[in-house]
């Protein structure tokens, strides 16, 4: 696999194990004039979270509309910090690497 190879390349010969699992289901919905893209994450813990993405010429029209429609649904959205891999690795203990990948 390209992946594997790639990654062997990148930090040298490593053991890999298998760490936990995510489910990813992305659905599309439109919002006036954006294309938005929402991923609902399942971890297997059970946990869960929710990624909304739009790539967009005009962001801060975007980001106003997306704002108003979270209130009016009283949704709590906020930034996302950490990729799925990261939230997987921190929901099954394991430290997030560091910049390279490979610590």
């Amino acid at each position: 696999l390209d992946p594997i190879r790639s990654l062997k390349e990148h930090c040298g010969n490593i053991s890999l194990t298998g760490i936990g699992h995510l489910s990813t289901t992305r659905r599309y919905r439109m919002l006036q004039e954006f294309l938005l893209e929402l991923d609902e994450v399942i971890y297997d813990d059970g946990g869960g979270s929710y990624e909304l993405e739009i790539e967009t010429s005009s962001p801060q029209q975007a980001r106003r509309l997306l704002l108003l429609k979270f209130k009016q649904l009283s949704v709590n959205a906020r930034p996302q910090h950490l990729s799925k891999l990261q939230a997987l690795l921190q929901r099954s203990g394991i430290d997030i690497p560091g910049e390279d990948g490979c610590s």
